[in-house]
């Protein structure tokens, strides 16, 4: 077990980055959390490992989910939507910050 950070999320898959690499074709668990809502599990094999910073020794690595259940694709959405609203209020809070001037 690892810790990790999630880069970027799809319904399809996920980019983490890690401290330690995972090997290709390799099948691992991924547990989504977001904000306080229950985490999920989701089954996924790892599509793809390569090296993000030497200097910081971080690892960004492509896994493709398994399969993923409604409970997990709904859990993702959940992630995205939220995502997306956090982008929309920072935006909002830089042309608020800008028209101030």
């Amino acid at each position: 077990r690892q810790s990790a950070y999630a880069a970027d999320i799809s319904e399809t898959g996920v980019r983490i980055l890690t401290k330690e690499p995972i090997a290709r074709c390799e099948s691992v668990f991924v547990i989504l959390s977001n904000c306080g809502e229950a985490s999920v599990r989701a089954k996924g094999r790892v599509a793809w490992c390569v090296v993000a910073s030497r200097e910081k020794r971080v690892y960004s690595i492509g896994i493709q989910f398994a399969n993923p259940s409604e409970t997990v694709k709904s859990a993702i959405r959940a992630m995205l939507e939220s995502q997306a609203l956090d982008q929309k209020l920072r935006a909002m809070r830089v042309r608020g910050g800008a028209s101030l001037n």
